[in-house]
């Protein structure tokens, strides 16, 4: 997930350059525009595989600590 994400940020930004040069070769406004709105729908995408990720971590994270807490729990009962 992590060379998607960063493909994904990659082609952010060839697009932002593509704005840029549209600018300076006067593009119609619209088209600007146009390419933006595909900008930060991108954008928007590249949030969502990143909060994806991380809520997926989170909950590994939270499994594994309560696995953790389990063992500890059996453990001191079978030591006293």
């Amino acid at each position: 997930m992590e060379k998607d994400i960063t493909a994904r940020i990659r082609n952010l930004v060839g697009q932002l350059e593509a704005v840029v040069r549209m600018r300076d070769s006067g593009v119609r406004c619209d088209e600007q525009l146009t390419q933006l709105k595909a900008v930060r729908a991108g954008v928007s995408a590249v949030m969502q595989k990143i909060i994806e990720k991380e809520l997926a971590q989170c909950t590994k994270f939270a499994e594994r600590k309560q696995v953790m807490a389990k063992l500890f729990a059996e453990l001191i009962h079978h030591a006293s």
